[in-house]
């Protein structure tokens, strides 16, 4: 089976990888599958080097393997994003009878939480549709920027992933792009730096930081200020999905376009290498490296040449 081929046959468990990384119960219940059936997918992903994983103590049930993209998966998605963008040019209007039932998910006084899980799913599956236009879905997008303590259940996480996914279209839309910049913006930078949150909840506002730095060019000086502050906090450990959502975000300085921020954030990080604390160390050798790998990437393409 060649690589594109498992792609397409695995999407929907690398699409769940990408938001977040989860152990094998967690993805099995979002995916609808077997437990055994996600653990043989997540062998073969892993055998392509798309996936791995590490064992850590869970709150829950002691020792669990959490997975997680690899660099090489993070690409392969990320270019499988983009392919799928120009097939529609904008993404369509939605029943206004189909977003209401969706949102009795968020309803207290529904007792099955098995219920409200699929109707949060099914949100999830409609925001690549205008949900927007719906005055109380921006309404409840602004709740999760607000209180994201609220949403920080699996239906409040599902509501979370809709919402970053309405996102990317939302700020393509000009007159959204507008309304996001205006009320979203500081809201999740304060998120995004607040070290009182979960480390899952601050993961997310770091992730919606990404969509922000492709979308707003008048933006990513900051966002990049950021992301490197966050990434060097003292608490933030390497393999932590605040410090990958961070890293990811200073890796955007290797797209095409991004020349005269790629060479302030390289020598800000040159200034980092100076810092002697073990902390700190570990991770500006994690990001110099990332940096410094570009280099042989570039001499390969010249020898191409």
């Amino acid at each position: 089976m060649d690589l594109a081929e498992v792609v397409g046959r695995r999407w929907s468990l690398l699409e769940q990888l990408s938001e977040k990384e989860e152990y094998v119960s967690g993805l099995a219940k979002k995916l609808n599958k077997k437990a055994p059936d996600v653990s043989r997918y997540l062998k073969e992903l892993e055998e392509y080097d798309i996936v791995k994983h590490k064992e850590r103590a869970s709150p829950e049930k002691g020792m669990r393997k959490y997975y997680s993209l690899t660099d090489k998966g993070k690409t392969i998605v990320e270019f499988f994003m983009h392919l799928e963008s120009p097939k529609v040019s904008s993404p369509a209007a939605v029943d206004r009878w189909k977003v209401e039932w969706c949102l009795r998910a968020l309803d207290p006084t529904i007792s099955n939480e098995e219920i409200r899980y699929k109707l949060a799913y099914a949100f999830f599956e409609l925001c690549d549709s205008k949900v927007w236009e719906h005055k109380k879905v921006l309404e409840i997008f602004l709740g999760i920027v607000k209180k994201p303590e609220d949403f920080n259940d699996k239906v409040g996480e599902r509501f979370r992933a809709g919402f970053r996914r309405a996102l990317r279209w939302m700020v393509e839309d000009e007159k959204m792009s507008i309304w996001v910049l205006k009320n979203l913006f500081n809201l999740v930078v304060i998120s995004a730096q607040d070290k009182n949150l979960n480390d899952e909840l601050r993961a997310f506002f770091i992730s919606l930081l990404d969509q922000f730095f492709l979308a707003y060019p008048e933006k990513r000086g900051r966002i990049l200020t950021i992301a490197r502050e966050i990434v060097f906090e003292h608490d933030v450990k390497k393999d932590s999905s605040i410090y990958q959502n961070g890293k990811n975000i200073i890796l955007r300085c290797f797209k095409p376009g991004f020349e005269s921020i790629r060479d302030e954030m390289f020598n800000l990080l040159l200034e980092k290498a100076d810092y002697s604390g073990p902390s700190i160390k570990e991770k500006k050798e994690n990001l110099l490296q990332s940096f410094i790998d570009q280099l042989a990437k570039y001499q390969e393409s010249l020898e191409a040449v």
